[in-house]
C-alpha cells in the first residue's frame, strides 16, 4: 500500500501538477460556456437578469449537460450538441498522454523499481479518477463564482421559461430537487470517468491517439442513438425519463458506468502483464 502511495504521488506529480496549463484552459473552458449561456439569456430576455429572475446556477448547469434528443427519421439536419461534447471531449484530452508517456524514459524506471505491473496500472487509472475529478471540479467551482459575481441564485431550481425558449426542451415530469442535483454533478463527472478509463485500457491496445478518437466516437455515437449501453446517454438531461417517455434513469447509468469502468480496469491489468514496454518504448 505504501508503494502504491508514493507511485500515485510521482503519477499526481507528473500528470497534474507538472501539467496545469491544462487545468487552466479548463477553468477558461467554463468561463466561455457561462458567457455563452448568459449571452442566450440576455438576447432573449433583454439586458441583465430583470427579465428572468428566476435562472439560477441549476439552468447554467442544464445549459451544460442538456444534451439533444436521439436522431428522429425525417430530421434533415442533424445538430451536434456542441457544448456537451465540448466538455467530455475536453475531458478525455485531458488525460491522454501522460500514462502512456510514463511508458518511456524515467517512467521506465520507476516501473523497474516497483516491480509491480498491477500496481503501476492501478496508479495509473488513480491518476485518470483524480485528473477526471478535478477537472469537472474546476468546471463547478469556476462556474459558482461566476453566478457569485453576476448576482445569479444558487439554486437546484430552475426556470422553465429558458428551458423551452432556450434549450428548447421541458421536463415532462418534474424531477425532485435531489435526483436533479445527482444528474447534473454526479453523472457527468461518473460517465466521463467511464470513458477515460476506457480510453486508458485502449491505449494499452492501440495508439493512444486512436483510442481517443474511438472515446470520441462513442460520446458523438451517445448524442445519435438512445441505447442502453452507451455511457454519454445517461450524462444528457434531455434523454432523462424526465424527458422523454422511454427515457433513461440516473440509477441504471450508474451501474453501465460501473461496468465500464471495471471492464477497462481489469482487461488493462490483464493487457500490461503481457505488454512488451521496450517495444513500445523504441516505437
Amino acid at each position: 500500500m505504501k508503494c502504491f502511495k508514493r507511485t500515485l504521488a510521482y503519477d499526481l506529480k507528473h500528470g497534474i501538477w507538472e501539467k496545469k496549463g491544462g487545468y487552466f484552459v479548463t477553468a477558461l473552458l467554463a468561463v466561455f460556456l457561462f458567457t455563452d449561456y448568459s449571452i442566450k439569456l440576455r438576447n432573449y430576455y433583454g439586458n441583465g437578469m430583470a427579465g428572468n429572475p428566476d435562472v439560477t446556477m441549476a439552468d447554467y448547469l442544464l445549459y451544460f449537460f442538456s444534451g439533444r434528443y436521439p436522431y428522429m427519421e425525417g430530421e434533415q439536419v442533424f445538430l451536434i450538441p456542441i457544448t456537451w461534447l465540448l466538455i467530455f471531449l475536453c475531458s478525455s484530452l485531458l488525460v491522454l498522454n501522460y500514462p502512456m508517456q510514463n511508458l518511456c524514459g524515467h517512467g521506465i524506471q520507476v516501473l523497474i523499481r516497483i516491480r509491480d505491473r498491477k500496481l503501476w496500472w492501478l496508479s495509473k487509472c488513480g491518476y485518470v479518477l483524480c485528473s477526471t475529478v478535478l477537472y469537472y471540479f474546476i468546471l463547478y467551482a469556476v462556474t459558482f463564482v461566476l453566478c457569485l459575481i453576476s448576482g445569479v441564485r444558487l439554486s437546484a431550481s430552475y426556470s422553465e421559461s429558458a428551458m423551452e425558449n432556450i434549450l428548447n426542451f421541458t421536463f415532462q415530469t418534474p424531477p425532485e430537487k435531489p435526483g436533479l442535483l445527482v444528474q447534473l454533478l454526479f453523472m457527468p463527472v461518473l460517465n466521463s470517468l467511464a470513458v477515460n478509463l476506457l480510453q486508458l485500457g485502449l491505449s494499452l491496445l492501440l495508439d493512444r491517439i486512436y483510442a481517443f478518437m474511438l472515446a470520441a466516437v462513442l460520446l458523438l455515437l451517445s448524442t445519435y442513438i438512445q441505447v442502453c449501453w452507451l455511457p454519454g446517454v445517461y450524462a444528457m438531461v434531455m434523454r432523462s425519463s424526465w424527458v422523454m417517455e422511454e427515457g433513461v434513469l440516473w440509477k441504471q447509468g450508474i451501474l453501465v458506468a460501473g461496468i465500464y469502468m471495471i471492464v477497462s480496469v481489469t482487461a488493462g491489468m490483464v493487457r500490461i502483464r503481457r505488454f512488451d514496454i521496450l517495444k513500445k518504448e523504441a516505437e
